[in-house]
């Protein structure tokens, strides 16, 4: 473990890459890159990197933050999961009921292990705003919900907006389906300018993505959309629904077989009520394919959207 003692610019370690997934063992013990959930003081630079950790408890007694303060604005701290179980939600950045500052461009990162809980890039239970923050998720299985931005309060008026989830692989487990958002909020401020990414636009989706439950948002509120975007970079994609976006893009990147279909949604209706979209916010972009002249001539069928 190495760290600076400081409410700022920490980086810390638990396990050790290629180690084992349950050392270090916890039964509780809440988890901070840096600050502490009653500071006063703004919290930034953070990140907590998890190669290996077991805790045999959850219940709010074991949850992970890459930065958290009591009143201060949190920004830029960040949480990479790499194995383990984290039998509680992990955020990359947290501030508290009495709030007013913002929560600005934190991150988590899934790339393996077992998350039990939610995976939230930046939270605020205060006033303020929650932008730019974001979650990954490579690989490993979630059993909750995903978000790049969460407003947790109902008196909050912010926006919760630019924010973004990328999802590249990985299982989500939990039964009757997942929800998962590029933001959402309790507050009456907008979720717009969000963007969810299906694909990381380099590869194929991981060996053993599962999405097939899944319910997709760019944010939470219906009554405004604007600028909220999902982008498809990879083939072979089944979710249950995808819905309150304004743009759907369909990226023929590295990661696009041809002759697949790209998206598939389960649910009927999937894109939500028809008025809600406009035909004309559907593209498609074959520039990732400019250097692969294997695929020139050679497509076949290809579907974008079932």
């Amino acid at each position: 473990m190495d760290k600076t003692h400081s409410m700022n610019d920490n980086k810390i370690t638990l396990g050790k890459e290629g180690g084992s997934t349950n050392r270090p063992f916890s039964t509780y013990g809440i988890f901070f890159g840096g600050g502490k959930k009653n500071a006063t003081e703004d919290v930034s630079n953070n990140t907590l990197t998890i190669h290996g950790l077991s805790v045999s408890n959850g219940g709010g007694q074991s949850m992970i933050y890459g930065g958290v303060s009591g009143t201060g604005a949190v920004s830029k701290n960040n949480v990479i999961f790499n194995n383990g179980l984290s039998k509680d939600p992990i955020y990359g950045g947290f501030n508290g009921a009495s709030a007013t500052k913002a929560v600005t461009g934190n991150s988590v990162t899934v790339a393996g292990g077992t998350v039990e809980g939610d995976a939230f890039g930046g939270v605020t239970q205060g006033t303020g705003a929650v932008t730019g923050n974001s979650v990954t998720i490579k690989g490993g299985s979630l059993g909750d919900e995903a978000a790049g931005g969460v407003v947790n309060n109902s008196a909050n008026s912010a926006n919760a907006s630019g924010n973004t989830l990328t999802i590249s692989g990985g299982a989500f487990t939990k039964s009757g389906g997942t929800n998962v958002f590029g933001a959402y909020s309790d507050g009456s401020g907008k979720t717009t300018g969000n963007t969810v990414n299906l694909g990381d636009g380099e590869n194929p989706m991981a060996m053993g993505f599962n999405l097939t439950g899944v319910k997709i948002y760019g944010g939470n509120k219906t009554n405004d959309v604007t600028g909220n975007t999902l982008n498809v970079n990879a083939s072979g994609i089944v979710v249950r629904t995808a819905r309150n976006f304004e743009k759907y893009n369909f990226n023929l990147t590295k990661g696009v077989a041809a002759g697949t279909t790209m998206l598939k949604m389960s649910d009927s209706g999937g894109f939500g009520s028809t008025p809600d979209v406009q035909w004309s916010k559907i593209t498609m972009n074959a520039e990732g394919w400019n250097d692969d002249t294997t695929k020139y001539g050679r497509l076949g069928t290809m579907e974008l959207l079932v």
